[in-house]
């Protein structure tokens, strides 16, 4: 029988699922690394051409002013030279060869300068550190590029424990709490749950912060230094491209593996940047309570802990008047120390920091790159170990852009890793008295 609008016909077969869909957050509000988040957009383009992988990008800008002597010839659309200010959500695109003079410089090529992505929407100023922006954001990724994996990726300053995300219009920083309620409410909007979570940020491969959004992504690639760059994402998907090329899948691991190798490519410009397996972390908090409980029980000396603490490195170093990060701290090196120390006489406190190693070199770090100079130092993750408590009024702690030392405290002891392990006790308990 033949249908009114004509005879039946075959149906076409469906597009094979797509193998992974990329989330770029690129909070570029920010006027001193707006230039980098801007660049590292325009690199993932150069890539963008695969169909195994959707990449989608909510791009702010707020550029710093144009610098005296600047030329004031017309600039074309979508030239780099724009001076917009607002936040726009991009289906990223490799355009066609273009006669464009060569003239920006990403992390593998020179981009000629023009966005070929395709915009989706102008939703002019808008605060990047709001977490309903990047709510929606993800939903809509999630939502209209369907595929087999999905990688969020956050780009902007980092502080640790003290948030990611800041905004330079609204003078905010999303707190590392706000984080995981979005990665939970995008759960429940989509059913969900990415596969790899990469903070493109300072600081953030810090154990606070992992437990926090531990249930928000499977797979997790942050650094545990400052970085001096966007990540690799170019040269991490052009790795990828190879086994696509090759019939071969890129699992949640390579990817995150990928990233990791590229950037121990690029020297001091990533001094660090860790894999972590997500799924762990329940075990890790759990060794890390024992060996908080096992600190505050123990026999030994005060100063004989506060000395090994003092030996652990740190990061951030050589920013000393940007406190308290310089007391983030190599987890596993402070372990290391606890279970090696002659002066450490308590077997079970021995015990308690060997099961922390345990648990970071038995799969919770899957891969750790790090400059030279810290070469069989650092474990992967940091952890907040200061020596002068939360005293951050008699110490001089000067705090990041966007951050409120009032609340650095309560901030502090509100985060699930700390109150499930009591690690905020620890701080207390060897602070420098008075």
């Amino acid at each position: 029988m033949t249908s009114p609008i004509g005879p039946s016909l075959p149906k076409t077969p469906a597009a094979p699922p797509r193998e992974w869909t990329a989330l770029f957050y690129l909070d570029g509000n920010a006027s001193d690394i707006e230039r980098d988040v801007f660049h590292g957009f325009l690199s993932l383009e150069e890539v963008a051409d695969r169909p195994e992988i959707a990449m989608v990008a909510e791009l702010g800008r707020i550029p710093e002013p144009p610098r005296s002597g600047a030329s004031d010839e017309p600039v074309p659309p979508n030239d780099y030279r724009e001076r917009w200010e607002s936040v726009r959500r991009y289906e990223v695109a490799k355009g066609a060869p273009s006669s464009w003079p060569r003239r920006v410089s990403t992390s593998v090529v020179q981009h000629d300068g023009k966005i070929d992505s395709r915009l989706v929407a102008d939703h002019g100023p808008q605060d990047m550190s709001n977490p309903a922006r990047l709510e929606d954001f993800l939903v809509w990724g999630i939502r209209n590029y369907p595929s087999e994996h999905y990688m969020v990726v956050l780009s902007n300053h980092g502080g640790g424990f003290l948030g990611i995300l800041s905004d330079d219009r609204s003078r905010k920083t999303m707190t590392v709490a706000e984080v995981d309620r979005v990665m939970e409410r995008v759960q429940e909007q989509t059913g969900v749950k990415p596969d790899l979570l990469v903070m493109d940020a300072c600081l953030m491969a810090q154990a606070e912060v992992a437990g926090q959004v531990g249930q928000g992504a499977t797979w997790y690639v942050a650094s545990q230094e400052y970085n001096f760059d966007s990540y690799p994402m170019q040269r991490t998907l052009e790795r990828a491209s190879k086994n696509w090329d090759q019939g071969k899948p890129v699992s949640p691991e390579d990817m995150g593996d990928f990233l990791v190798s590229e950037c121990s490519q690029l020297g001091n410009t990533f001094p660090t940047a860790s894999l972590l397996d997500l799924r762990r972390m329940p075990e890790c908090t759990g060794a890390v309570k024992k060996l908080a409980d096992a600190l505050l029980a123990t026999p030994t000396d005060r100063q004989v802990i506060r000395k090994l603490i003092a030996k652990t490195p740190g990061f951030a170093e050589g920013n000393q008047k940007v406190k308290p990060y310089s007391d983030y701290r190599d987890l596993g090196a402070f372990a290391r120390l606890l279970a090696t120390s002659p002066k450490v006489q308590d077997a079970g406190l021995k015990e308690a920091a060997e099961e922390v190693l345990g648990v970071l070199e038995g799969g919770m770090v899957r891969s750790n790159a790090y400059t030279s100079r810290r070469d069989g130092e650092l474990s992967g993750m940091s952890i907040y170990l200061p020596l002068t408590g939360f005293d951050y009024s008699a110490r001089g702690l000067h705090f990041p852009n966007h951050t409120d030392p009032r609340t650095y405290e309560e901030t502090y002891r509100a985060l699930e890793f700390v109150q499930q392990t009591g690690w905020d006790r620890v701080v207390e308990h060897f602070a420098e008295k008075a």
